[in-house]
C-alpha cells in the first residue's frame, strides 16, 4: 500500500513523512498475498476480470522557508473485478508505487514488500452519475504488515539531513467516483491519510520524524488485462494503462 509518500520539513528542526496509498493499505483481517500469489478471474461468478490500475493523487505540505509544496504519489496495481449492473467489486494488490521527490527527499517502498501486503477490497455502487464508492477504511498499526521483522511498513528515506529506514503505521479513508469505459474504468478519488511513526533504524530519522495527517485527491484509470496476468509479468513490460499529467507539477 501509498503516495503519496514524502519525507519533508514540517517546521524548524522537525520533519514528517507522508504516506498516501490507494489499494496498498488493507485491514489486517484480509489474507496475505505472497510474491508468487496471483489474482485470477472466477468465471462462475458472472463478469469477472483482471484490471490493471494507474492512480495519481496529489497533496500539500508546508516546507520551512519554501512554503507549501505539492506531493504526488503514483500507484500501479492489479485488481480482480467482479461486476454486475448494480455494483463493481474490487480486490486489488499494489505492484509498484512512485513518489515525487520533494525538497531533496526521496522515498521508496520495494515492490517485493508491496507484494506481501494483503489486498484491498471495496465496492462501487451504481448511482445517477456513474458508480460511487462510499468511504472505506483501510490500514495497519503495529503488525509487521510487510513481514520484514519490524512493526508496520518499512519505507526507505534518502534525504540531505539523514537517511535510513522508517517503520510506519497508516490509516486511510477513501471515496471514489468512476465511469465504465470500453476497456475498464476511469474516475476520481479522495483520500484522508493518517500516519504514525513506529520507529527507525536511524537515530536521526527518529529525531526528525513526526506523525501527520493529509488530505489528497486525484484520478485513477483501470484497463482490462489477460486473465493470467500477475504483478511480475506487468512490471516486466510497459504498464498497460497510464494517466497523463505534468511530471514537473508543483
Amino acid at each position: 500500500m501509498y503516495r503519496i509518500l514524502n519525507f519533508l520539513p514540517a517546521r524548524k528542526q522537525k520533519h514528517r513523512v507522508i504516506l498516501g496509498v490507494f489499494g496498498v493499505s488493507a485491514v489486517l483481517i484480509l489474507f496475505f498475498v505472497g510474491p508468487t500469489t496471483r489474482l485470477t478471474a472466477r468465471a462462475d461468478e458472472g463478469i469477472d476480470e483482471l484490471w490493471a490500475l494507474h492512480q495519481v493523487v496529489w497533496g500539500s505540505t508546508d516546507v520551512p522557508f519554501l512554503g507549501a509544496k505539492q506531493t504526488r504519489t503514483e500507484t500501479f496495481a492489479l485488481a480482480r473485478v467482479t461486476r454486475s449492473e448494480s455494483f463493481i467489486d474490487i480486490e486489488q494488490v499494489a505492484c509498484k508505487m512512485a513518489f515525487k521527490k520533494v525538497a531533496g527527499v526521496e522515498v521508496q517502498i520495494p515492490s517485493q514488500a508491496l507484494l506481501r501486503l494483503p489486498p484491498a477490497r471495496f465496492r462501487f455502487h451504481r448511482g445517477k452519475k456513474g458508480f460511487i464508492a462510499k468511504p472505506w477504511k483501510v490500514g495497519w498499526q503495529q503488525a509487521d504488515i510487510d513481514q520484514d521483522g519490524h512493526p508496520g511498513m518499512s519505507v526507505y528515506v534518502d534525504a540531505p539531513i539523514c537517511s535510513g529506514r522508517l517503520h510506519v503505521a497508516s490509516k486511510t479513508v477513501s471515496s471514489a467516483q468512476g465511469n465504465l469505459t470500453k476497456t475498464g474504468m476511469t474516475g476520481k478519488i479522495q483520500v484522508d491519510l493518517t500516519q504514525n511513526i513506529l520507529g527507525s533504524n536511524s537515530f536521526c530519522l527518529t529525531l526528525f520524524s513526526s506523525d501527520c495527517r493529509e488530505k489528497q485527491s486525484g484520478f485513477f484509470a483501470y484497463r482490462r488485462v489477460d486473465p493470467n496476468t500477475t504483478c511480475r509479468t506487468l512490471l516486466k513490460n510497459r504498464w498497460p494503462v497510464r494517466l497523463k499529467f505534468d511530471k514537473d507539477d508543483g
